[in-house]
């Protein structure tokens, strides 16, 4: 089975959807060493990938923008158009984004008869606030994809919402790589923090850990602010990993000047990490404030290493953090935020066997193996020619 997929920023070049994507192909081909995975990408030109998928990236140099580059963007968009030999000899089509790459990719795939997968992230489909001409064309035609991969419930209900059949939507969750993130014992622990902090752990002190993108939607500017204000209950280290895209302008300032007025508060900025699951298994709890998420890979691998989750209530933050595996506060509300983090303080520190609870109950679902399964079966399905994949509509009440 030969499957082709379109998507944007693929590893190295950094994306969400790309390191998840890489996560689950190298889970497909661990299942099923005979299907064959071609990515048609934008960065770091053409190569072998780690679990032998052929990546066909348009220009040779890295992606070095943390926002779509809208003249790159597009040349990618068109590139798709020079590539219909590729879609040709494939069986399957998956595209990562509903954007302008889904809609060439679905129509360049109807002409040629090929089955299309399409995965929806947040927001793609929406219409609040109406829609214009164009992505009133772009979302028509990206809609008549076989399947429509909803990452979420919320996102179900809104393909739903804009006349998406619910046999065409399949909802299939972002996974956690279980190889790299799960839960260490105590003494590995306290290794890794003073391998990465460079001191021991100070009595009773207590880890928060942000990962992301150092930006306006990741909600940094209102963690800081909780932080300068909350009442914590112990010495508590913040740690910062991600790249720094230079949206917040005092930034650099800040790490510094929360560290200097506050006698209980140590913030160190770590910046990009190949490793994050070893902050991820040294901390007590992760941070994540932002605006906007489509499915928050972060937040699931910080519960596969066992950690308490402090995030936004966004709708598909509070699908995923439950009241035993963490706890929410209003987007935007810096006091509210700076309340949840002096509760976490407060908290007992969770024991190995707690960690392996909050890991085992999220990896259930989220789990490597349990969605790539997910995604083999669709890819055979629809290479078989098999319809209606989705699930039944939800019964009237």
């Amino acid at each position: 089975m030969n499957v082709l997929q379109v998507c944007y920023a693929y590893p190295p070049s950094y994306s969400g959807y790309g390191r998840q994507l890489q996560t689950v192909n190298r889970a497909v081909r661990a299942m099923d060493g005979a299907t064959a995975i071609t990515i048609v990408t934008a960065f770091d030109g053409e190569r072998t990938g780690e679990s032998g998928e052929k990546i066909r990236g348009l220009f040779p140099k890295h992606r070095e923008k943390y926002r779509i580059d809208i003249v790159r963007f597009h040349l990618f968009c068109l590139h798709l158009l020079t590539q219909i030999f590729r879609f040709r000899a494939a069986d399957v089509v998956h595209v990562v984004r509903g954007g302008p790459e889904a809609m060439i990719s679905v129509l360049l795939s109807r002409m040629l008869g090929k089955r299309v997968i399409v995965k929806v992230a947040r927001n793609e489909f929406e219409t609040k606030g109406g829609v214009g001409l164009l992505s009133g064309i772009r979302r028509l035609v990206a809609s008549r994809a076989d399947v429509l991969v909803a990452l979420s419930e919320t996102i179900r209900a809104e393909l739903a919402a804009v006349g998406v059949p619910h046999h065409r939507i399949v909802a299939i969750p972002n996974a956690v790589d279980t190889a790299r993130f799960h839960v260490i014992e105590d003494d590995e622990r306290e290794d890794l923090f003073q391998k990465h902090l460079g001191r021991p752990r100070l009595v009773s002190e207590k880890v928060l850990l942000f990962v992301g993108s150092i930006t306006v939607r990741k909600g940094v500017s209102d963690l800081f602010a909780a932080l300068e204000k909350a009442d914590i209950g112990c010495p508590l280290a913040i740690v910062l990993i991600g790249p720094d895209y230079r949206e917040i302008g005092n930034f650099e300032d800040s790490v510094e000047y929360l560290s200097s007025i506050r006698q209980d508060l140590v913030v160190r900025y770590m910046g990009e990490s190949r490793c994050p699951e070893e902050f991820m298994q040294f901390a007590d709890s992760l941070v994540l404030p932002s605006y906007s998420e489509g499915m928050p890979n972060v937040v699931l691998e910080g519960l596969a290493c066992g950690l308490h989750a402090i995030v936004s209530d966004l709708q598909v933050n509070q699908e995923v953090v439950v009241p035993e595996l963490g706890t929410t506060f209003p987007v935007g509300n810096a006091d509210a935020l700076a309340d949840r983090i002096a509760d976490m303080t407060r908290l007992p520190v969770r024991s190995a066997n707690e960690r392996r609870g909050v890991s085992a109950r999220i990896l259930e679902k989220y789990g490597t193996e349990a969605v790539a399964a997910q995604y083999m079966r669709l890819y055979r399905d629809l290479a078989a020619g098999r319809r209606d994949l989705g699930a039944p509509a939800p019964a009237a009440r």
